[in-house]
């Protein structure tokens, strides 16, 4: 699968911690994409840090085959964000 990064707010170091985390999570998206639709997938990740809120917002873009879906999250650490944005994608490709 194809990803691609897209950062605001973030150093490098952050960055890299994130990437290194997401292909962490991606055994399971994988697995639920191949049930959805054939290749060729890719996956866009859309991360911002709020400065003045202490918050960081993560979006996933999935485009397939068969369309793209999206799933958003809000939270206080970065890490929860991913994880409930990610099943919120994964939710979406098993109800279809």
């Amino acid at each position: 699968m194809e990803i691609s990064f897209s950062f605001k707010n973030f150093s490098e170091q952050e960055k890299a911690a994130l990437e290194n985390y997401l292909t962490q999570k991606l055994p399971a998206l994988e697995k639920a994409v191949t049930r959805y639709s054939h290749p060729p997938h890719s996956l866009e990740l859309r991360a911002e840090r709020f400065v003045k809120k202490s918050a960081y917002n993560v979006t996933l873009h999935l485009k397939t085959s068969r369309g793209v879906l999206m799933a958003s999250e809000d939270d206080h650490t970065i890490v929860e964000a991913v994880d409930l944005a990610k099943d919120k994608l994964v939710r979406q490709l098993t109800r279809k």
